[in-house]
């Protein structure tokens, strides 16, 4: 009986981790400029001031007039930034 719990213990552990992983992903996007030259794949951090901030993958934040990019990923900012706010405790 231990046994089948243990096992069910580690199951869930690596559901938890993998759905952790998976919605860390998911929060990777590519952000393209307005004119459609560059790109970076970053997550979205804030929106404040007009100006967006985003997390690279080393890291580091830079922050991005909101008028510079493209029209999607304002429509993205729009409609999503909301929806990934922090939990607050």
């Amino acid at each position: 009986m231990k046994r089948e719990v243990n096992k069910a213990k580690v199951l869930l552990a690596e559901t938890e981790k993998k759905q952790n992983e998976a919605a860390e992903t998911a929060k990777w996007r590519t952000w393209t400029s307005a004119y459609g030259v560059h790109t970076i794949d970053a997550k979205f951090v804030k929106l404040a001031g007009g100006m967006v901030s985003l997390e690279k993958r080393d890291g580091t934040i830079i922050e991005v007039p909101k008028e510079k990019l493209s029209e999607d990923d304002i429509d993205w900012i729009t409609h999503r930034r909301w929806l990934d706010r922090p939990k607050t405790e």
